[in-house]
């Protein structure tokens, strides 16, 4: 029993807890009865329409614990907002019945689509209304289109969700929008994706990060949409190629660049940039390492470039579209330094023909859309040569007149060496230039390449040279350009060949050159060219078609275009031919006459030939002089060879002088096969035959063999080498066969009685002089002086180059007299050397072959003169000697005395003679005057 109040208190709990519970069931029965849940959907519909907006539900759910509302198919419609959903659940959190404010604790929503026109703006004050917080939101598939947005803005969302909780009226939260689209007035729309961090208050939203990724960039940044005002702040990398088609700007732009922009939808500039870019492209013109700002404002793209490397330099500027639509008038200022001229023509698909320069520039441009033709604008430039390349300095004004081409006007442009005059037009976007172009002086090295290069072939040859004047016109396009030229070159060289003066007057054009006059000087000859030239696949092998006309040109001076005019003393020649066949290797026959030609000092006579080219390569074959000298040529133009062979029968011999005449005879067969190629070493083989004598000559490209002899009497040879520097270097030997028959050529009429045999052995040196270097040692003498023997006591040395000949010293022995002598005769005949010792006169008869020195004398007597008039000075002691009075019969015999030799004259010291078979004694003077000889002497 003493539980008992024990089971009445459980009991009453049960009861109670039955009673709620049935209670519970009870007021949960009631409001899902429908008539609950339709007073309950009335009085929702009724609070929106308090606030001047239209909603429906489809299906209204209450749930107890939380107490809260669950609804399905709600349409709801206010001003500017239209929104469905197809499920809304509602937690209520406190209700503040006299404050007229409901908290809700949770709200979800999923299956949203909402449609905006504008902003929502609140109404009034907000007294006597509702208030409704929500503490926490989230939000699933979220569809949103948005119009008439703040600057004409326009936002679809596609798959959105988001969520947020509120505290202190402030709900803060995250979206991620996967798809967007966005349309601000009439630029194009922009598709991107949006996670971003929001805080919503009772006036808008301010997105504090917030992160974009679209096809052309990819920004982060903050924001606030609140009150009518959009403002955003971002930052990020952008394509500038899509910024372009945003803009709409029809291409003008391209490139990458990192942006920190503001949109703000009440500032005066509805976007404002700072950007800097690895490279922008700015209406077809690149920009590298660029900085600068950009500013939409009042429907117009302002920018200020800050720098940024443009054409291998630096420039700054300004740039202003000022609408986007109708006629995009564009407006431009560029400052420029150090631009590179070369890649600058590339750019614009312009032949840069190797000019190369800096430029320094500064430019004002107006023009609407692409039609940058019809534009105006002024720029002035200077250059400033560089190299490599043809340097190009001066100035240059260009202006653009609106009519669709860029005028040129240079007063004074120093293209490389040459001086130039540059004015005329470059039509826009076909880039075909009318440019006049004068240059004096004109450097046709440097001017040839150029034509050529913008020409697209060669029509000026390689190696073209030489200074003069110049006028070119230019017209049409680059690619096929007709250029009209005046040419007056002074002088004009295309290697080997050098023309003294050459006055042309050609058109280019249509893939061909035509002269329509041509004349040339060469020394005193003159010459004609007529015809043209013609490339390209249409002219095939039908290129060049000239007429090639000369009169009366110096053989000297074509000789030194092969560097032979050493060999070639005089003449002309004239000749009249064609050129034709392709550039490459034209062929051409000339008929050539050769008047007076001099070789060598050979008076060839006159002559003809006929000349062929073909393949680089000249040649006659049937060349013909009257002096009797035959042969065939060739001239290798590309390797600057010539060579031939050429014979001449019985060619005279007086040309060399009398020496030769009395040594080989009057005439001799030569014959000359060589070859010499430019720069290397030439192959000959020389044979001359005469009556007396005989030479043979055959050089190689490492050796040179040397054979003459004199028939009987001397015989020479010579073995030498070549050097790596093309110089001559080895050794012969002489050997004189017989003396006499040596004296016997020589001086016919010494009368010398000298007989016998010697021989010498002598090196060669031969560089870059005109005559070698022989250094010689007279070995060995075998001779007799009338039957009397005569020794060499030692070796004798001798020497002959381009300083003459010189024997240091020469030591006989004669019967029972010594003998030393030495002489030299440098290259104008002038003789010195001395005689000392006693010697028989009769050796004297080379030097005086017309007194017919005989008998002894010894002394010492300087030799002095020439070899034409040798003198002697010093005492000699006569010993039965004999000589012949020149010019008379009269000899003086068995003379002794002294003799003193002075400046020609002859003084006798108590000389005894015999004189007409009778003897003398007399003292006086023997003198040669004028041919004459004058005596004064006293005796008996």
């Amino acid at each position: 029993m003493r539980y008992r109040h024990l089971r009445r208190t459980v009991i009453a709990v049960l009861a109670t807890i039955a009673f709620l519970l049935i209670f519970a069931l009870a007021v949960r029965a009631v409001f899902e009865a429908e008539p609950t849940r339709r007073l309950a959907r009335s009085w929702l519909v009724e609070t929106a329409a308090g606030y001047g907006a239209e909603l429906e539900v489809g299906e209204l759910h209450w749930g107890l614990l939380p107490p809260g509302l669950r609804l399905r198919q709600v349409s709801f419609k206010g001003a500017g907002i239209d929104a469905e959903i197809d499920a809304l659940q509602v937690d209520l959190g406190r209700v503040w019945l006299t404050q007229r404010e409901i908290e809700l604790g949770r709200v979800a929503a999923s299956g949203v689509r909402l449609s905006l026109t504008g902003l929502p703006r609140s109404s009034g004050d907000g007294q006597g209304q509702l208030k409704v917080r929500v503490r926490q939101f989230s939000l699933e598939d979220l569809e949103f289109e948005g119009v008439d947005l703040p600057g004409k803005m326009a936002l679809d969302l596609q798959g959105v969700r988001s969520s947020w909780s509120t505290e202190d009226e402030e709900s803060r939260g995250f979206a991620e929008v996967t798809s967007a689209h966005l349309e601000i007035g009439r630029m194009e729309p922009v598709d991107f994706s949006l996670l971003a961090r929001f805080v919503l208050d009772k006036n808008g939203v301010d997105l504090s990060n917030y992160r974009l990724e679209s096809a052309g960039f990819e920004l982060q940044g903050r924001g606030r949409i609140a009150g009518g005002r959009t403002r955003f702040e971002i930052n990020g990398p952008v394509d500038i190629g899509w910024l372009d088609g945003f803009l709409g700007a029809h291409g003008l732009l391209d490139g990458a660049a990192e942006v920190a922009a503001v949109i703000d939808t009440r500032a005066p500039a509805l976007i404002e940039a700072n950007v800097s870019a690895s490279h922008i492209v700015a209406s077809g013109f690149r920009l590298d390492n660029a900085a600068g700002r950009l500013a939409l404002v009042n429907g117009s793209l302002r920018g200020t470039l800050t720098r940024a490397d443009f054409f291998g330099g630096t420039v700054r500027g300004s740039y202003e579209l000022a609408e986007f639509g109708g006629r995009f008038p564009h407006t431009v200022h560029l400052e420029g330094d150090g631009l590179s001229l070369q890649d600058f023509l590339d750019h614009l698909r312009i032949e840069s023909a190797g000019l190369a320069s800096n430029v320094d520039l500064r430019a004002d441009g107006r023009w609407n859309g692409r039609s940058f033709p019809a534009g105006n604008g002024n720029a002035d430039l200077i250059f400033r040569g560089t190299t490599p390349g043809l340097p190009v300095s001066g100035a240059v004004d260009i202006a653009l007149t609106g009519e669709g081409f860029l005028l040129f006007d240079a007063e004074n442009l120093d293209i490389g060496r040459s001086n130039a005059r540059w004015q005329g037009a470059l039509t826009l976007g076909t880039w075909r230039p009318s440019w006049s172009i004068a240059a004096n002086p004109a450097d046709f090295s440097e001017i040839g390449p150029m034509v050529n290069a913008w020409v697209g072939s060669t029509v000026l040859p390689d190696g073209l040279a030489g200074t003069g004047q110049i006028q070119v016109d230019l017209s049409g396009p680059f690619s096929e350009l007709t250029v009209n030229a005046r040419i007056d070159a002074e002088p004009l060289i295309l290697d080997p060949i050098r023309f003294d003066r050459l006055v042309a007057e050609t058109i280019i054009g249509g893939s061909m050159l035509r002269i329509g006059s041509a004349r040339f000087q060469v020394a005193d000859g003159f010459g004609e060219v007529e015809g043209g030239m013609a490339w390209g696949a249409e002219a095939g092998d039908d290129q060049i078609d000239l007429e090639l006309r000369g009169r009366r040109i110096p053989l000297e001076a074509v000789a030194s275009w092969i560097d032979l005019d050493q060999w070639v003393d005089g003449g002309t020649v004239s000749f009249n031919g064609a050129l034709d066949g392709p550039v490459a290797s034209p062929t051409g026959l000339w008929q050539l006459s050769l008047d007076n030609p001099v070789l060598a000092g050979l008076d060839l006579g006159t002559a003809s030939t006929t000349i062929g080219l073909e393949s680089g390569r000249f040649s006659c074959t049937d060349l013909s002089c009257d002096h009797g000298l035959e042969g065939s040529l060739f001239w290798n133009v590309h390797d600057a060879e010539v060579g031939g062979t050429l014979s001449w029968p019985q060619m005279q011999l007086a040309p060399f002088g009398e020496e030769m005449q009395r040594l080989a005879g009057d005439t001799a067969d030569v014959s000359l096969n060589f070859r010499v190629p430019f720069g290397e070493r030439p192959t000959t083989v020389l044979s001359a035959r005469s009556e007396f004598a005989q030479l043979d000559i055959r050089a190689e490209p490492d050796t040179v063999e040397v054979a003459a002899t004199i028939q009987g009497a001397l015989e020479v040879r010579a073995d030498l080498d070549r050097d790596d520097d093309g110089g001559l270097s080895g050794d012969g030997t002489l050997q004189v066969a017989s003396a006499n028959k040596l004296l016997t050529l020589l001086a016919p009429d010494s009368g010398v009685p000298l007989s016998g045999t010697a021989v010498a052995s002598f090196n060669v040196d031969w560089q870059d002089e005109p005559l070698p270097r022989i250094e010689g040692r007279l070995e060995s003498i075998d001779l007799e002086l009338e039957k009397q023997a005569i020794q060499l006591l030692e070796p004798a040395r001798f020497s002959l180059s381009r300083d003459g000949f010189v024997v240091p010293g020469l030591h006989l022995r004669a019967r029972d007299d010594e003998l030393f002598v030495r002489w030299a005769i440098d290259p104008e005949g002038q003789l010195r050397g001395n005689v000392s010792g006693t010697m028989d006169t009769l050796l004297l008869r080379f030097l005086l072959p017309d007194w017919e020195p005989a008998g002894r004398a010894s002394g010492i007597v300087e030799i002095l003169g020439s070899t034409d008039e040798p003198l002697f000075e010093g005492i000699a002691e006569i010993h039965k000697a004999s000589f012949r009075l020149p010019g008379t019969r009269t000899i003086l015999s068995q003379v002794e005395g002294t003799v003193f030799l002075s400046e020609g004259d002859v003084q006798l010291e108590g000389m005894d003679f015999r004189f007409m078979g009778g003897r003398g004694r007399a003292s006086g003077r023997i003198r040669e005057r004028d041919d004459t000889i004058v005596l004064a002497l006293d005796g008996t």
